[in-house]
């Protein structure tokens, strides 16, 4: 499943670059698009950083543009609803 692999390839970055890395700053909707298994990896990341000691900021605005607007709107309009992912 894509979350578990984007969960196997961030963390240990997260990890590697964390005494250099000012903030984390997710974008929600590319989350999001993956339903609970996605949301699940960013609370995941937020504890992560949380063990690293790195401060998060959580992309979530709404009314976006581009690839933000389409993870949105692949999120809730996509052929497939998130809650069946």
């Amino acid at each position: 499943m894509m979350a578990s692999a984007m969960r196997e390839f961030l963390l240990p970055i997260m990890s590697a670059v964390a005494e250099f890395t000012a903030v984390v700053k997710p974008q929600s909707a590319f989350y999001e698009r993956y339903g609970s298994h996605g949301i699940a990896l960013l609370e995941d990341i937020f504890k992560h950083a949380k063990s690293l000691g790195i401060p998060i900021i959580l992309d979530a605005k709404r009314g976006d543009g581009g690839p933000t607007a389409e993870a949105y709107a692949d999120t809730y309009l996509g052929t497939v609803p998130y809650w069946d992912r």
